[in-house]
């Protein structure tokens, strides 16, 4: 199953590898920067649209209902959380086709505004923002007997 689970937590008891083989986590922050970038985009996969519709809903309300970090974390205006989840071996068939080799991580990416966690356009040229800290997800995905 690649639903999202309602025991989510992010956890800093672990350094994540420079290619990571688990679901991780990143905060970032916002910071003002004139510079410009070039390139080419490689989207991240993603997953048919009524289990990415669920699991974007699913990840707003448990960021927003409670703590999900594994610490006190104080969140400013404009900060931004993305969230790596890596895709089960064996799983790969809800993935949209595309991406063939290595880990399937797939991708979703919040705004903190007002207050709250909201939605928030993957941009992978965004150069106002610096790595504040990272983790791994724990209970990413519910179980299989889950529904």
């Amino acid at each position: 199953m690649c639903k999202i689970s309602d025991q989510l937590k992010l956890c800093t008891c672990h350094a994540v590898e420079e290619e990571p083989e688990t679901h991780y986590w990143v905060l970032y922050r916002y910071r003002e920067s004139n510079m410009l970038t070039v390139g080419e985009v490689m989207l991240p996969p993603q997953f048919y649209p009524e289990i990415e519709q669920y699991n974007h809903d699913a990840l707003a309300r448990l960021l927003n209902q409670e703590n999900c970090f594994d610490f006190e974390v104080r969140l400013e205006e404009n900060d931004r959380l993305e969230l790596n989840l890596r895709v089960k071996p064996g799983q790969e068939e809800h993935l949209i086709k595309g991406e063939t080799c290595g880990p399937k991580f797939v991708s979703y990416e919040f705004g903190y505004k007002n207050g709250k966690w909201i939605d928030a356009e993957w941009n992978p040229f965004n150069n106002n923002l610096t790595k504040k800290m990272q983790g791994k997800i724990a209970n990413a995905f519910r179980e299989e007997s889950e529904s």
